[in-house]
């Protein structure tokens, strides 16, 4: 369980940017409740943490450290359709947050066939509020995790911009708009509608940043009020 700090509440607040371990809390939320045991299993999706991101990001080492995760499994499984990873355009190998946060969706098919030259990866999709800032840091983590999604010879499809997603109004929503495109997605009856989508693009993007940034906070208000609270 991610364990939530005040400093890291705060982060909720408007006009604040999350940092790497709201966002691994909420994500290990929607996991939990609409990934995990779904009606949506036979489409299953997978959602990696900012930290496990970064660090398959800088060391390439996506299979070893899935697996220490447990999370080799339902990544390369059969039944898995789709895996959303958090991007961040740190360097840093000890701090997964750096300025900018985006989510990298990557879809794919029950087997590969490679012998006649098709991955199973269909397509790796961005979604950025910032219209593409984090396009390389995107490149480089489906590339650093496409050998432990599928172990085919065939290169990794090209990463392509989510056009229809919505994009933040000020400097501190990108990690909300992270959130916000996760949970559309894995909303979505199934991967195959990724690429149509328009992520957060419905009109009133700001309103829904807003509402999900308090849904979090209350969130965590109701869980703290059955748990300890450690201050920091």
């Amino acid at each position: 369980d991610t364990l939530v700090t005040q400093s890291d509440y705060d982060t909720l607040h408007d006009g604040m940017w999350l940092n790497d371990n709201i966002i691994s809390f909420a994500l290990e939320y929607i996991d939990r409740t609409k990934c995990r045991g779904s009606s949506n299993g036979t489409q299953r999706i997978t959602l990696l943490d900012p930290t496990v991101c970064q660090a398959v990001k800088l060391t390439g080492q996506a299979v070893e450290l899935l697996a220490q995760r447990d999370l080799r499994a339902s990544a390369g499984s059969s039944n898995t359709r789709g895996l959303l990873g958090v991007v961040s355009d740190s360097d840093s190998p000890d701090q997964p947050g750096g300025t900018h946060w985006s989510l990298l969706a990557i879809r794919y098919v029950a087997n590969c066939n490679a012998t006649n030259g098709a991955c199973r990866i269909v397509d790796a999709l961005h979604f950025d509020s910032l219209s593409g800032n984090n396009r390389h840091s995107a490149a480089d983590l489906a590339a650093a995790l496409h050998p432990a999604l599928c172990d085919c010879p065939i290169a990794l499809p090209t990463v392509r911009e989510a056009a229809g997603c919505a994009r933040q109004a000020n400097s501190s929503d990108c990690g909300a708009f992270v959130l916000l495109y996760a949970e559309q997605l894995v909303d979505a009856s199934s991967p195959d509608d990724w690429p149509l989508m328009s992520a957060g693009g419905d009109g009133r993007a700001s309103e829904a940043v807003r509402e999900l940034r308090a849904r979090y906070r209350r969130l965590i208000e109701q869980l703290a009020a059955d748990r300890p609270v450690y201050k920091d």
